[in-house]
């Protein structure tokens, strides 16, 4: 697997100007279990281009469209901002800083005229995951801090995957291509999992497993794991030998209410995990694409912890789901 540097945490020199060269900082859903609150903070940098497309969710309960959200301001063209991802701000009210590379992160977030504020502080609860091609890691930390909605103020404090990708990431559509799904759960012993891996139960002709195609840029990984996977236990982030995914959906069709869950490491301990959506929220991170972000009351092994269930979307799926 490719080694991880604290260098890693900031900008990447571009093999190239194509438009389409991405830096990205994800602190992934963030939540307030007991209020059924879920949000998170994304940060899409262009750097041949010089802009920025960022945005904050927040969250609560079922909605059938972004903008139900109780807050969303998501912008696709706001100017670079100067120096590197180790101290930055963006003309949206986000500001980021790096307080421990690969590990603490300062993030605010202030909205004045709509009365939104968040100030939390991400501290990782183990070392990032590298993504096979060594274009992407992923990391578990613990949030603390207040979030700031419709005048009132929460404590934050919960269990967060965050990521960071340097790639070429296009917005071409991907027809065909089954929903993927984004598992990720940590627990207070230290231990957490994150698993991309396609809905097993999605039957449509002509459907594909293949990861989004911004993940698979370089040549295939050893088929030996199952990539864009790992889970972390004592101590030790482990590969996954096999996974199986399957979404379970409410009436309509389309929203997920829950999810099954059993993945093998290479260690060959198994894991069952099962997954209740107590808030649901649809959203479009890239034009082309829709997500659907559940804040799911999840048991691994008998463990019971709050996680994030993610879906992607292409659009002959949602057509599919929804018509």
């Amino acid at each position: 697997m490719p080694v991880i540097l604290p260098s890693d945490d900031l900008f990447h020199t571009p093999p190239n100007d194509h438009y389409t060269w991405s830096e990205t900082n994800w602190f992934g859903m963030m939540f307030i279990p007991q209020k059924k609150i879920q949000f998170d903070v994304y940060v899409w940098m262009h750097p041949n281009l010089k802009v920025v497309h960022a945005g904050m969710y927040i969250s609560t309960g079922i909605k059938k469209d972004q903008l139900c959200a109780e807050y969303f301001d998501f912008r696709s063209w706001l100017p670079m901002p100067p120096g590197n991802l180790d101290d930055y701000t963006l003309e949206n009210g986000l500001s980021v800083k790096i307080l421990k590379p690969l590990s603490t992160y300062r993030i605010d977030y202030v909205d004045r005229e709509r009365g939104v504020e968040l100030h939390v502080t991400w501290d990782a609860i183990m070392p990032p995951v590298p993504f096979p091609m060594g274009e992407h890691l992923e990391q578990a930390g613990r949030v603390t801090g207040s979030l700031r909605l419709e005048a009132e103020t929460h404590q934050v404090d919960c269990i967060s995957i965050r990521d960071h990708s340097w790639v070429f990431r296009p917005e071409t559509p991907k027809p065909g291509r089954r929903p993927i799904g984004f598992v990720a759960c940590g627990f207070e012993d230290g231990s957490a999992f994150c698993l991309t891996i396609p809905d097993s139960g999605y039957v449509s002709t002509g459907a594909v497993l293949e990861a989004p195609r911004w993940l698979a840029q370089a040549a295939a990984p050893e088929n030996t794991f199952v990539p864009f996977c790992w889970v972390h236990k004592n101590y030790v982030s482990r590969q996954i030998r096999s996974a199986k995914l399957r979404t379970i959906r409410a009436d309509d069709g389309w929203r997920p209410i829950g999810f099954e869950l059993d993945f093998v490491d290479d260690r060959d301990e198994s894991y069952t995990v099962r997954g209740e959506t107590v808030s649901f929220f649809p959203l479009h991170w890239m034009h082309n694409n829709m997500i659907s972000s559940c804040l799911s009351r999840m048991t691994c092994n008998g463990q019971q912890a709050w996680g994030a269930f993610y879906e992607s979307l292409e659009g002959d799926v949602v057509r599919k789901l929804l018509l």
